[in-house]
């Protein structure tokens, strides 16, 4: 190889190199949106499969909605940073809405409900927040916002 072609091939390497090391650090960037995870349970701790979630932005109404499945788990994801309320309900049991519920961008959440039995027309609200557990990761993080 003549010494040009030598150096071309140089010069791509090097290229090539420096783009691999920038990759992982672009994605290890946390996302814009998050998720809400959680277990539904009755009184005595059985899981509750089958519940309907609802999960509502209180700054925006937005809603998404989930079902728990055979564990008494779910999950919504791609939700934005905010506050959101959290509505379980399912027939037999009273109607459970945990306000407050705070979720940050790139930090999976998540919430345990427990639902009493009655009817669906019954409602409990739990006020003053919940308390949200970060399940999937044990990073310390800080979320800054402007006032």
């Amino acid at each position: 190889m003549t010494r040009a072609v030598r150096r071309l091939f140089a010069g791509a390497f090097v290229l090539v190199a420096i783009l691999a090391c920038g990759v992982p650090a672009a994605f290890a960037q946390g996302g814009v949106t998050s998720s809400l995870s959680g277990t539904v349970a009755d009184s005595t701790g059985a899981l509750i499969p089958g519940a309907n979630v609802v999960v509502k932005n209180m700054g925006t109404a937005a809603t998404s909605e989930a079902v728990t499945n055979a564990e008494g788990q779910f999950t919504v994801p791609a939700l934005n940073a905010g506050k959101y309320s959290v509505s379980v309900t399912l027939s037999g049991f009273k109607t459970v809405t945990i306000n407050d519920v705070i979720i940050n961008a790139g930090v999976p959440a998540g919430v345990k409900v427990t639902m009493e039995v009655g009817g669906v027309e019954e409602q409990v609200v739990v006020t003053g927040g919940s308390e949200v557990v970060a399940t999937q990761s044990s990073t310390v993080s800080t979320t800054i916002t402007s006032k």
